[in-house]
């Protein structure tokens, strides 16, 4: 399927070049393709475009911690949390961040998440 939407999302990226979404989604489908260095390219493309976006951070850790980068993963999550608008359970909830939940920094994160006023 990654093979198969690749054209797509390359082409979404000519048309929409300041689209956040479309670098962050194409660089998590460059990286399970093998293509690190573009998928890197990608998602600091994404990251430039929208440095304080909770969707944006959030799948740029997502995609940090598959490349196997826990450390700016973490860091990611927790921008994420301080700029907050986002939904927080996806923090708790996702595979893609499964590894990260017996690390003291990311159960220190979700001790943050809970204190949080419900909104």
């Amino acid at each position: 399927m990654a093979e198969r939407a690749m054209p797509g999302l390359m082409r979404q990226c000519e048309l929409e070049p300041e689209n956040a979404r479309v670098h962050y989604l194409a660089a998590g489908e460059l990286m399970r393709l093998g293509h690190r260095e573009q998928a890197r390219e990608h998602a600091a493309k994404a990251l430039a475009l929208r440095p304080n976006d909770f969707s944006t951070l959030y799948n740029l850790a997502c995609f940090h911690n598959l490349a196997g980068d826990t450390t700016r993963a973490l860091d990611l999550l927790e921008q994420a949390v301080a700029h907050g608008g986002g939904y927080l359970e996806w923090i708790i909830n996702d595979p893609d961040l499964k590894n990260l939940h017996d690390l003291p920094r990311f159960q220190q994160l979700l001790g943050q998440i809970r204190d949080m006023p419900e909104t």
